[in-house]
């Protein structure tokens, strides 16, 4: 039995990168915005699960900036896009993409991420709503689904709420 090996991305893995997402959401803008925001550069963790040579799945966690009123602006992850193929859907690849991501970010700076994803599944990593903890999002996201995670012991206590907003790219791969 060949396990699920999950890893940090390594140059050999764009082309199987793309490939993923392509296949798991049946068109090209989430490979394309992969794509383009590597081009642009910018801090950015990528995980990739591997199954007997092969990449089933992959994660992107990328800056955000919160603009809080009155306050300098700072600077947190976003989580986006993940995704697994579909022959190898629910199978927990996702979960495990999901948790090994969070666990990189523990060794990086900032102290939250943020998502916009369907909140009974990232309710199970912890995220909790970040629209009734006083951030916008500048996507208009369905009730629960702006989500944030806590990766530092009471930063949502701490850091100052406001607009969260996510790398330009992601206005291209939404419009």
């Amino acid at each position: 039995m060949n396990p699920l090996h999950l890893r940090l991305e390594r140059p050999e893995d764009l082309g199987g990168i793309r490939k993923v997402h392509e296949l798991a959401f049946g068109r090209r803008e989430e490979a394309d915005l992969v794509d383009r925001m590597r081009e642009n550069g910018g801090r950015m963790v990528s995980v990739v699960a591997e199954l007997k040579g092969r990449l089933v799945g992959h994660v992107l966690f990328s800056e955000v900036q919160i603009h809080p009123q009155d306050k300098a602006e700072w600077t947190a992850w976003g989580l986006a896009p993940m995704a697994v193929v579909p022959d190898h859907s629910r199978q927990g690849i996702g979960s495990a993409l999901a948790r090994r991501g969070l666990q990189e970010l523990q060794d990086q700076p900032h102290a939250l991420v943020f998502v916009l994803g369907d909140p009974s599944y990232y309710r199970r990593f912890g995220f909790l709503s970040a629209h009734q903890l006083g951030y916008g999002d500048e996507y208009e996201a369905p009730k629960g689904a702006f989500q944030v995670f806590e990766l530092r012991p009471k930063a949502l206590k701490e850091l100052p709420a406001g607009l969260v907003k996510f790398r330009p790219e992601f206005a291209d791969a939404v419009s």
